[in-house]
């Protein structure tokens, strides 16, 4: 076919021009947003934006919670301050609640940020730091186990959950924990087919946990594992069987390490290892009695919500493919088994029960695209009326309690919390107000 030559009275000048970017903007906004497996730039920046609108309130801007905080903090002043570094010390005196690591990083944040930032709000952007990584490597497992929707829908569950609502953004070396079973888990989802990858991952995420809880809870770690292999029934998979063994020979050197330091300093006191390196309250007749076995069990249905309920249902719904899928098996396997070794080996309480969030909101993730119709309509309606409904009465109260108009609302918030003046932030105003129009985007 002979070239077109067009001349430029040939060239029709009403034709549609070709969409500049900010109509091209405008056009991705006005569209509605469709909540299936694919990915879009409008998801990926409302999904970044709920996390970090989780996350980064109640970082800064207040003293240490009391009595973990400060204990907490305690232990980083007197790092920054003082350089003891490897046996943890509050105002001169021993401390042996918890290894290091956590301690290590808060004190490096809060020499960073010293110039803008008080010394324990500094130390409190570790928990962020931890935070970030956990759900980080969440959405990757279940990215990896199911698709991109699922990596999301994980992690909106597990910020959903009550119990990490303040554990979540406390100094508390069980936030560095989650992160190390996060990434450990993760390591598990390649370990079956590449081993090297996926058993240095696993290696790494359990060294984490051991600088963090100690050895004792990073053991359940490669008890995962090895029970995974097990109900899948994969001992011959050479792949399986080589990846835990570069996962323990990772793990072992980096664990290991702390112990050896300690021993070269001289004589230390022996609760340095049955807690601060152990971790394991059952090794010693003093605090063998804080254990609990079935307290977690006591916890979950309100500590775990909204992931429990869905996972369980999940589980029994497919209870004859458990041993076939691996997105299946891996979240029940990990949650069986962390929940046995911490009902075993830890002290009765709240934070110690965060890493069983990150199996529990995998299996939940996968279970609410299968929920029947009716149901699914009707939680969605739920939460959007009730969640709605708490929005526009906490805007209303706030803007009461600024205004003092109306006169009748405002006497009767004077009346709840007398001789209270709301200070008024703009920079906090403004950073709402965006929130709010945002989910008010999403919602329509």
């Amino acid at each position: 076919m002979p070239p077109l030559n067009l001349r430029s009275d040939d060239i029709n000048t009403d034709a549609p021009k070709p969409p500049t970017q900010a109509a091209r903007a405008f056009t991705v906004l006005g569209q509605p947003i469709i909540f299936d497996g694919t990915s879009s730039p409008v998801k990926k920046a409302l999904f970044i934006i709920i996390c970090a609108a989780w996350i980064l309130p109640g970082l800064i801007g207040h003293d240490p919670w009391k009595p973990d905080e400060a204990i907490a903090f305690g232990i980083i002043h007197s790092m920054l301050k003082e350089g003891h570094w490897l046996l943890l010390m509050i105002a001169g005196e021993p401390t042996f609640n918890y290894p290091p690591l956590y301690y290590w990083v808060g004190a490096a944040f809060s020499f960073i940020f010293s110039p803008v930032l008080p010394a324990h709000d500094g130390a409190r952007l570790a928990t962020g730091f931890f935070m970030a990584l956990a759900l980080t490597y969440l959405y990757k497992t279940a990215t990896r186990l199911f698709d991109e929707r699922a990596g999301r829908i994980a992690v909106l569950l597990m910020i959903g959950c009550l119990g990490l609502l303040v554990r979540g953004h406390q100094m508390n070396p069980e936030v560095a924990a989650l992160a190390g079973f996060a990434i450990a888990i993760y390591g598990m989802t390649r370990i079956r087919s590449e081993p090297r990858k996926g058993g240095v991952t696993t290696g790494v995420g359990a060294a984490i946990v051991a600088l963090s809880v100690g050895i004792v809870p990073a053991l359940a770690v490669p008890a995962i594992a090895l029970a995974l292999m097990t109900f899948v029934g994969e001992w011959r998979n050479r792949d399986f069987r080589r990846g835990i063994l570069i996962s323990l020979a990772v793990m072992l050197p980096l664990v290991i390490l702390l112990p050896l330091i300690l021993l070269v300093r001289g004589d230390i006191d022996p609760r340095v290892w049955t807690d601060q390196i152990f971790g394991a309250p059952f090794l010693t007749a003093e605090t063998r009695g804080s254990i609990q076995p079935l307290y977690f069990l006591q916890i979950l249905p309100w500590f775990a919500l909204p992931s429990l309920p869905f996972a369980l249902w999940l589980w029994a719904r497919d209870r004859k493919k458990l041993r076939d899928r691996i997105e299946l098996a891996l979240p029940l396997v990990a949650f069986i088994t962390l929940l046995v070794m911490i009902s075993l080996t830890r002290e009765a309480g709240e934070a110690h029960a965060l890493a069983l969030l990150i199996p529990l909101s995998l299996a939940a993730a996968m279970a609410l695209d299968r929920l029947p119709n009716e149901v699914a309509r009707i939680m969605d309606w739920f939460g959007l009326v009730f969640f709605g409904v708490v929005a526009i009465a906490l805007w209303f109260y706030r803007l009461v309690a600024l205004t003092q108009f109306p006169a009748r609302a405002a006497a009767s918030f004077a009346r709840q919390v007398p001789d209270f003046t709301l200070p008024f932030n703009a920079f906090t105003f403004v950073i709402a107000l965006a929130l709010t129009l945002v989910w008010l985007y999403a919602v329509i």
